[in-house]
């Protein structure tokens, strides 16, 4: 069979997937409906996987953030563990030492791991923030970096920005959006509309015509990360501009934060009491809570109390938030799991759901394989379209002439634009578009 040939059984194969069967008059409207999602399908696809595509490389090396930073930064990072300690209170003075003259001390994570060394971080009045490790055993200071400085750092900003600032945070919002909206569209163009077959519905085709084959690995993979796909951007949502912001909007209003997050307790000191030592905080800290490992944040004002965020971002059920007095040593505001809002619940528990550190390395090499296969998505998706288009045009699908949404359809993008703003609005834009493009076209004909 010639190319040309070929080219030609692959556009009527083609054809014949966006047809279903007609045996009656009550499906008779399925193949209309299957023409719209299919062609706002593709046409999301289009414009939103090359951007997605680099989202997805980006967060597959963030998904192994902590081994590779480890691995890579092993002599800042990491320590031999030793029978006898350094005070807290001297590796802090230690970590002074090394950093510039006018900077101010903000934070420390005490690590729970013994070969982990200890983190404390810096604000200058240039406004840079500098993160200084120091051996817990020697008191010795082991490296430091500026936060935004290092290699995932920049991964990190391109992941969320695409190193553009505002206008690459809110593309990166509306790709995710739409990606959302690709994968519940993809199943439904997925679902077998004549009869199921295990071959072209649940395991794709490695011999036959090009377009099926490229269909099928499309599809197929498709089906078996959706899920897993929606959830992990669902999730990303969280960090964005417009998403994120109105969500924490949400908890503001329902007063569903921390009980002392808008208005932290004060230490109630008198200026003549001197201060808690360090090391008797975070004693007092370790006998108020059974986490290892936490995040302090260091009192600025004299009134200012310790902030303490202890367990772990990976395990969200093991976070408990509380302020102790930097005099009396008296625990404030605590709040563990069990008494956070069901809202402030789900937003803990998108961090680790994004990256996929929820249960460790399975949940992590989910995660990842789900980039993988979005990456895949965008080639066969490419593949596809270049395979189909007739020679000499875009081969881009036109908008039915009977094409008349069901209701239901109507309700469905409607209720994704509610729950993706960023989405929402770039759907009214497009109708906005298409309704002054119209109207365009009747003064046209009207002349």
């Amino acid at each position: 069979m010639s190319e040309k040939d070929a080219s030609s059984t692959d556009r009527e194969l083609f054809a014949e997937d966006l047809t279903t069967t007609r045996n009656n008059d009550a499906n008779r409207v399925q193949p209309r409906l299957y023409r719209v999602i299919w062609r706002w399908h593709f046409y999301a696809g289009f414009i939103v996987l090359p951007v997605l595509i680099v989202v997805a490389l980006t967060g597959a090396l963030l998904v192994f953030r902590e081994e590779l930073e480890r691995k890579f930064d092993a002599a800042m990072l990491t320590v031999e563990p030793q029978s006898q300690r350094v005070s807290y209170d001297a590796q802090l003075a230690n970590a002074a030492q090394t950093a510039p003259s006018d900077a101010r001390a903000t934070a420390m994570v005490v690590r729970g791991n013994p070969t982990l060394a200890t983190q404390f971080s810096f604000f200058t009045k240039d406004g840079r923030n500098l993160n200084i490790f120091v051996n817990p055993y020697t008191g010795i200071v082991q490296g430091n970096y500026v936060y935004g400085s290092s290699m995932f750092d920049l991964i990190l900003f391109i992941h969320r920005r695409l190193a553009g600032g505002t206008i690459g945070r809110i593309v990166v919002e509306l790709a995710t959006s739409w990606g959302i909206i690709l994968a519940i569209t993809g199943l439904y163009l997925w679902w077998p509309r004549r009869r199921w077959k295990l071959t072209g519905s649940l395991l794709p085709r490695v011999r036959g015509k090009r377009y099926l084959i490229w269909r099928d690995w499309h599809a197929v993979s498709g089906f078996y990360v959706s899920l897993l796909a929606i959830l992990i951007m669902a999730t990303g949502l969280f960090y964005t501009m417009v998403f994120g912001r109105n969500y924490q909007k949400l908890m503001d209003v329902t007063k569903s934060n921390p009980p002392g997050q808008a208005n932290p307790p004060k230490s109630t000191g008198q200026e003549s009491e001197s201060a808690l030592p360090l090391d008797e905080v975070i004693a007092i800290i370790k006998r108020a809570q059974p986490e290892p490992e936490f995040y302090l944040d260091l009192p600025n004002k004299k009134d200012d109390s310790f902030y303490v965020y202890a367990g772990s971002s990976d395990h969200p059920s093991t976070l408990t938030q509380f302020y102790v007095d930097r005099y009396s040593g008296k625990v404030m505001g605590e709040a563990s799991w069990r008494q956070l809002s069901a809202l402030h619940k789900i937003q803990l528990m998108a961090y680790p759901i994004h990256v996929g550190s929820l249960y460790g390395w399975p949940t992590k090499i989910l995660a990842l394989l789900v980039c993988v296969v979005i990456v895949g998505m965008g080639v066969t998706g490419m593949a596809m379209w270049w395979i189909r288009r007739p020679a000499g045009k875009s081969g881009f699908p036109q908008k039915p002439n009977d094409a008349r949404p069901a209701k239901w359809l109507i309700a469905v993008i409607c209720l994704l634009g509610v729950l993706m703003p960023a989405a929402g609005i770039s759907m009214l834009a497009i109708l906005v578009g298409d309704w002054l493009g119209q109207l365009r076209r009747r003064d046209l004909q009207i002349i």
